[in-house]
């Protein structure tokens, strides 16, 4: 009866926490995009050029690179469950005042601001789910969780979209500010750090013969970071990011500059790469866990092949229909969004879960470097080389992804590790 009692305990406690961390993660999501979705508003009405907006999007990037691993280090030392809240907090209040202003630097100062706080998100879940979610399941539950993402990404244009046809994007701005406050308030009240501090026992791992020192010895932060398998993952998903924010911060505006459609039309396509995404995004964990044994590498490798040659057909073929070109976005979107989820979850198993938090922070804090490209370089591509320079600068880092994840095909990873790379 008690064992009975325990159990539901586990499970009511993992279903609140885990929607509690997606709604929230939906929220921060909703307050990185709204910008994307409002900028050409912000072109129509201030009078900046796509090269000025695309330094906003830089500064987010690049500050929200930085927060990764400041967060990271963060939550396996302090409180997942008010970082992640007051972190959804700060960005919504950034929002609100980004709807204020006016001047470039002012607006540039925001903007950064909303990306470091915007760091606060992922880190927190990434230590949650290793503590609430045994590894037998974890892949599956990192996955749907990334999906927060897409759902996230489809929601903003459908917002944003729906606000400026009443009001300004000034509105727009405030309105998911706000939004972002009162979500934030909702995750604190509704996720706990561990199941120990609820007097739950500890999820279940497998269990391995292992050194008594390696398995009791804490991991350093140099063990936790520098190593091969994790500064490769690093790299990769420094150009995951290039493509994936390259895509859904330009493609909007490709589609309507170059194939001539409305540009309603063209922004809910973004929804279209969303919808992929969140198929790619919920099928990676899953199939990666039941048909590669736990393996992530060989399905990135299999699905940026599918990618680079989406990219490619962009690119050398003359397609104007418009569901034809809703469908190779919502590709691209299925391709780019499995290295995405899954590199961050490869990233925490090739560690001791007592760094896991730290190893993604590492990884993603590098991948927004990539993002940052993505912004003022991309701006300046399409206004000097036009919609052909982006869509190569794309295919090369594409092949950049397949380069850097290769020498790991063959790699032993998917349980846990310790700081020393012996199982635990």
């Amino acid at each position: 009866m008690a064992a009975q009692q325990t159990a539901r305990s586990h499970s009511y406690w993992r279903l609140r926490i885990f929607s509690g961390m997606y709604i929230g993660y939906v929220t921060y999501y909703l307050t990185r995009k709204s910008f994307t979705f409002a900028m050409p508003s912000m072109i129509a009405e201030l009078g900046y050029s796509k090269a000025d907006l695309g330094i906003l999007a830089s500064g987010l990037y690049l500050s929200y690179g930085a927060s990764k691993l400041v967060s990271g280090i963060m939550s396996d030392k302090f409180s997942s469950r008010i970082i992640m809240s007051l972190g959804l907090i700060l960005t919504g209040l950034a929002n609100v005042l980004f709807g204020m202003a006016s001047e470039i630097m002012t607006l540039t100062a925001l903007w950064s601001l909303n990306g470091f706080f915007q760091g606060f998100g992922f880190a927190p879940i990434a230590k949650q789910l290793t503590y609430w979610f045994p590894s037998a399941q974890r892949g599956r539950w990192w996955t749907i969780i990334s999906s927060a993402n897409n759902v996230g990404g489809a929601l903003a244009p459908i917002l944003v979209s729906t606000i400026l046809v009443f009001g300004s994007w000034r509105i727009a701005m405030t309105s998911i500010g706000y939004l972002a406050i009162g979500m934030g308030i909702l995750v604190a009240l509704t996720i706990r750090d561990s199941p120990e501090t609820l007097g739950l026992s500890s999820v279940k791992e497998k269990k391995f013969k292992a050194n008594s020192e390696e398995s009791t010895k804490a991991p350093s932060l140099k063990e936790a970071i520098f190593n091969r398998p994790i500064l490769l993952l690093a790299i990769a998903y420094f150009c995951v990011y290039v493509v994936r924010s390259g895509l859904n911060d330009w493609v909007a505006l490709y589609l309507h500059q170059s194939k001539g459609l409305p540009f309603s039309f063209a922004t809910r396509s973004v929804g279209w790469f969303e919808f992929g995404g969140f198929i790619g995004s919920i099928m990676s964990g899953w199939v990666s866990d039941h048909y590669f044994g736990g393996k992530r590498i060989p399905l990135m490798i299999g699905a940026t092949t599918i990618l680079f040659f989406t990219i490619s057909w962009f690119t050398y073929t003359d397609v104007d229909d418009p569901w034809t070109l809703a469908a190779l976005v919502g590709i691209c979107g299925t391709g780019i969004f499995v290295p995405q989820a899954l590199i961050g979850l490869a990233s925490a198993e090739y560690v001791d879960k007592r760094v896991a938090g730290t190893a993604y922070g590492f990884t993603g804090g590098v991948s927004y470097m990539g993002a940052a490209a993505s912004g003022y370089p991309l701006g300046y591509v399409i206004d000097t080389w036009g919609w052909d320079g982006f869509f190569l600068c794309m295919g090369i880092a594409t092949l950049c992804i397949l380069i850097s994840l290769a020498p790991l095909y063959f790699s032993q990873q998917g349980e846990p590790k310790t700081a020393a790379t012996a199982p635990v």
